[in-house]
């Protein structure tokens, strides 16, 4: 029965040996990531939790949330109020935009496009 043992670092030479050592710490990239990970969960948490949304779950899915996280962080949009209108293809809210403008943004629901074939 072969006998096994530790290789001794100075003797690996094989392929698949060498070992490098691992960086553990975090890159100026890696925080940036992992803040902007808790900026967008803490954005679509505002939203769920904001009355007037629950009623409108239909429309917010994560491509959404993603959407209006993009346009709060590229400042076209400061701060999201409350529907102006809601339809059967889409609804529209209030919003403040830049040196505090009012904006409307519409927001389509993906579902509303499904197709029913009549003739069948």
């Amino acid at each position: 029965m072969p006998e096994f043992e530790f290789l001794d670092v100075d003797e690996a030479d094989a392929p698949g040996d060498e070992f490098a050592e691992i960086e553990l710490e975090d890159t100026a990239a890696d925080e940036a990531g992992r803040r902007a990970d808790r900026e967008f969960n803490e954005f679509r948490e505002r939203i769920k939790n904001t009355e007037q949304f629950k009623l409108e779950e239909s429309v917010f899915d994560e491509a959404t949330y993603g959407a209006l996280y993009d346009l709060v962080q590229d400042g076209h949009i400061v701060a999201f109020g409350g529907p102006i209108s809601t339809g059967k293809e889409a609804n529209v809210y209030t919003a403040l935009g830049p040196q505090d403008t009012e904006v409307a943004v519409k927001v389509y629901r993906i579902n509303a496009s499904e197709f029913v074939d009549m003739r069948g």
